[in-house]
């Protein structure tokens, strides 16, 4: 079952809601998801002769990621072009759901509100209270695209798929011009392993917004789960090349790169996004696991070490630090004590026994020759892999292999 790779991130449209929001420690409105005010706020780009161009609005998007903030203004990526928008008409996250309220207050049918406050509730991890207020929204305008869409949308955070797929279904017949549930759509599609079908849908949204850098990302996963893998660097490099301040798009590239082993070019753009985000931790796991995987345990180890400092709960982290603590050939990272430590914090964080984290605390009680322990804790290994088919289609019999290693008591090495 080793190694332990990340997964790459499918970016389910809010407008956008990505994987790891951009370092936003001096201004929370910079690198983060936003609730627009209203429909239809102009969306403003200025022109090389200094002149102000109205590109469009932004409809009934009711999130928005941005990019950077400046003053009372925030940057937004639109159609390959910088749009500023006046942070009078966005609220954060976490202050939406109150300003909604006092609007609901005097106004309880209003759908636009009943919509973004859902929204502002899943975002601050209240999916219960998110679902209520979207299908109130639906019972109250079956006709609304927007309410069925972002239904959709709380309705695939919570993984019922089905459900969400038939909203994006909906939201498009009855507005078949906006792409946000038609990307969405696809995004289910690709969950559900239908990927021509997702390919289908990417494709339509890309030719109604030729110029978003959203759905060129997701159907460059698309690609990837297809196999495609140098489309999927293609989709990816668009992105990017309409929004290079998409870290989401950088970091699926970058996993991509490391699937294909192009070790220089994974870490160059784990390196990007380090430099961008340099409390972020989540990228310097990445960048971790690429030197890991390409032998440079050292290296490794020293992003993992960075990363748990910035996030102590990162199970990812934890448990990948363990890893090579516990398996690693070079006898100077090797530490099976301190992999033990790790690896039974991030089991106490809440991954299942029997888990990756479960396989590494195996592997580290062999490290320092308690062979009984690593026995008994590859066995549940086993036994989970059995029952939950993980680890692809030879988990178990990498499972059964390190169990039988453990029982001639041998320790494990991972290249």
């Amino acid at each position: 079952m080793f190694p332990l790779h990340s997964a790459v991130v499918l970016a389910l449209v809010l407008s956008c809601c990505p994987f790891v929001a951009a370092d936003a420690a001096k201004d929370p409105f910079a690198g983060n998801t936003v609730i627009t005010k209203r429909d239809q706020i102009p969306l403003v780009a200025v022109g090389k002769d200094g002149k102000s161009v109205k590109l469009g609005d932004t409809g009934a998007m009711a999130m928005i990621w941005t990019s950077k903030s400046d003053g009372n203004t925030v940057l937004v990526r639109y159609k390959g072009q910088d749009i500023w928008l006046a942070k009078a008409d966005l609220l954060l996250p976490e202050d939406a759901a109150a300003h909604f309220t006092e609007v609901l207050r005097t106004d309880p049918k209003n759908v636009a509100a009943l919509v973004r406050r859902g929204l502002a509730l899943l975002r601050t991890n209240k999916p219960d209270g998110a679902l209520e207020d979207l299908n109130t929204a639906v019972a109250l305008d079956p006709k609304s695209a927007a309410a069925r869409s972002y239904r959709g949308t709380v309705l695939g955070t919570r993984r019922e798929h089905e459900k969400a797929l038939a909203d994006f279904e909906a939201a498009t017949k009855l507005d078949p011009n906006w792409w946000v549930p038609i990307n969405n759509r696809a995004t289910m599609l690709d969950t559900l392993g239908k990927y021509d079908d997702a390919i289908k849908d990417y494709d339509a949204t890309i030719k109604l917004e030729s110029g978003l850098a959203i759905p060129f990302n997701n159907r460059g996963i698309t690609w990837k789960n297809k196999g495609s893998l140098l489309k999927a660097l293609a989709d990816f490099g668009e992105a990017l090349r309409l929004d290079p301040s998409f870290d989401l798009a950088r970091l699926n590239r970058a996993q991509t790169y490391q699937t294909l082993k192009e070790w220089e070019l994974a870490t160059k753009d784990a390196d990007d996004l380090i430099e961008r985000n340099p409390a972020t931790g989540a990228y310097r796991s990445t960048r971790g696991d690429i030197y890991r995987l390409s032998g440079a345990h050292a290296k490794a180890a020293l992003d993992y070490e960075q990363a748990i400092k910035l996030n102590a709960k990162d199970v990812r982290s934890l448990t990948n630090l363990a890893l090579l603590l516990a398996t690693s050939p070079d006898d100077k990272v090797r530490d099976g004590k301190r992999a033990i430590e790790l690896s039974s914090t991030a089991l106490k964080l809440g991954l299942p026994a029997g888990s990756r984290a479960t396989e590494v605390l195996a592997a580290a009680h062999a490290e320092v020759g308690d062979f009984d322990k690593a026995v008994e804790e590859q066995k549940k290994v086993v036994a989970f892999v059995e029952k939950n088919k993980t680890g692809g289609p030879n988990g178990l019999a990498i499972a059964r292999a390190n169990l039988k290693l453990y029982e001639e008591k041998k320790a494990l090495r991972v290249p």
